[in-house]
């Protein structure tokens, strides 16, 4: 049986663009494009119909700590050369942001329990409104990873640090905080659903 993986990473300034997004392959690991958004005037407002965590998806907060620990040891150790040619210097490692790590965690569930891998929330919602939604206030920035189909966060990570958005989100000197999400849901295609946020402040 071949595993399939996935991630996304979007990045954008003003607005929202996807870059490097594609269809995933069978056997690829799911890794959506980076996603960075630029608000000069905060957060944009959230949509009204939110969503909240469903039963069916399990929260894993080991496997979210990990990642974050995992993130902390690169950027705190620097030297890091993502795929974009570039080596990353050593910068301040990322603070636990309780308000982006329950968006990530909504986010990762909602896919987990409705089957879909995007960037983009079922009812519309973006990165920043979701953030805004689960109650952060703060920052300019906001950026988020996602994955989908490993079943550990050394895989995650490592599959991150291995695409050129991905890692430039996750050796960024402009992001100060971070949230981390990942659901579980054995009859999800692919069971294990990754989310980071990143943020400014």
């Amino acid at each position: 049986m071949t595993k399939t993986v996935l991630s996304l990473l979007c990045l954008g300034t003003l607005s929202l663009s996807v870059a490097g997004c594609g269809q995933p392959q069978p056997g690829d690991v799911p890794v959506a494009p980076a996603l960075d958004e630029l608000s000069p005037e905060g957060l944009v407002a959230e949509p009204s119909n939110d969503i909240e965590l469903t039963a069916q998806a399990t929260i894993d907060k080991t496997r979210a700590q990990q990642v974050v620990d995992l993130i902390n040891g690169y950027r705190d150790k620097g030297g890091v050369r993502c795929p974009d040619g570039k080596t990353y210097p050593k910068v301040p490692k990322l603070t636990l942001n309780s308000f982006l790590a329950t968006a990530a965690e909504r986010h990762s569930a909602d896919m987990a329990d409705y089957k879909y891998f995007s960037h983009t929330g079922r009812n519309g919602s973006t990165p920043a409104t979701r953030a805004k939604t689960a109650g952060y206030t703060g920052g300019t920035y906001i950026g988020e990873n996602i994955a989908a189909g490993n079943d550990t966060a050394a895989k995650t990570v490592a599959q991150w640090i291995g695409s050129k958005g991905h890692c430039i989100n996750l050796m960024s000197a402009n992001y100060k905080s971070t949230g981390v999400g990942v659901a579980y849901n054995a009859s999800a295609p692919y069971r294990w659903y990754w989310t980071q946020m990143f943020a400014n402040p």
